[in-house]
């Protein structure tokens, strides 16, 4: 099935305010690094990450 909704919003926001390395939210969410690398690029390519469409409100909390 995939990540949740809520832990790929935690996840992104933990990223996108830089306080910490990639690798490191990596190992304290149990997200692997390169699953965080392509939620960023479909951030950056969409201004959003897929989520379902109930989920849409979520895409506009996170930006």
């Amino acid at each position: 099935m995939g990540y949740s909704i809520q832990l790929k919003e935690a996840v992104l926001k933990k990223v996108l305010q830089g306080n910490k390395p990639h690798y490191e939210i990596a190992r304290e969410s149990g997200v692997g690094r390169s699953t965080i690398g392509k939620w960023l690029k479909e951030c950056k390519q969409n201004g959003n990450i897929k989520f379902r469409a109930p989920d849409i409100k979520l895409q506009k909390a996170l930006f």
